[in-house]
Parts: C-alpha cells; structure tokens; sequence
C-alpha cells in the first residue's frame, strides 16, 4: 500500500521520513495511518467497476485516465476511438 508520511516515524522496521512515499505492507500502513503519521495514496480496495470489468475493456477511473485490461493507465486521447 501507497502512503505519504505527514511526520517521521522510526521503529525496528525502518526510518521513514515526512514527505516521503513509501509503498509498505497493508498492515503496517494501517498502522501509520491510524496513528496520524501518513495518509494513504491508493485504496486498499479497488473500486468495483474495476473487479466487474471484463478483460476486454477499458475502465473509466475518473478525471479523463482509463485503466486497460493490461493494468496500465491512459488518458483518453490516447485510448484511439472509443
């Protein structure tokens, strides 16, 4: 999971310092968000347009980007006729 830290936070596990992106493991994540020190950059769930999707189409995530069967993200305009 995405997070971005609001203070820093050292512990066994690591130094982690404000500012900074870290992609850590959900359960730790959790624990830095509930406790005030970072805010999440992705949601632990994928909205459910995405899990209904067949793999043949583009998803629509909002904001002009599509989401391909192939996991990758693209604008629109570069989606060619759709």
């Amino acid at each position: 999971m995405k997070i971005k830290m609001l203070k820093t936070s050292a512990s066994p596990s690591g130094n982690f310092s404000a500012g900074q992106i870290y992609t850590l493991p959900e359960q730790r994540a959790k624990s830095l968000i509930k406790s005030g020190a970072a805010v999440a950059l992705e949601s632990a769930v994928k909205p459910p347009e995405l899990e209904n999707a067949t793999n043949k189409e583009a998803v629509h995530l909002g904001g002009g980007w599509y989401q391909l069967p192939d996991g990758s993200k693209v604008r629109k305009s570069e989606l060619g006729g759709e």
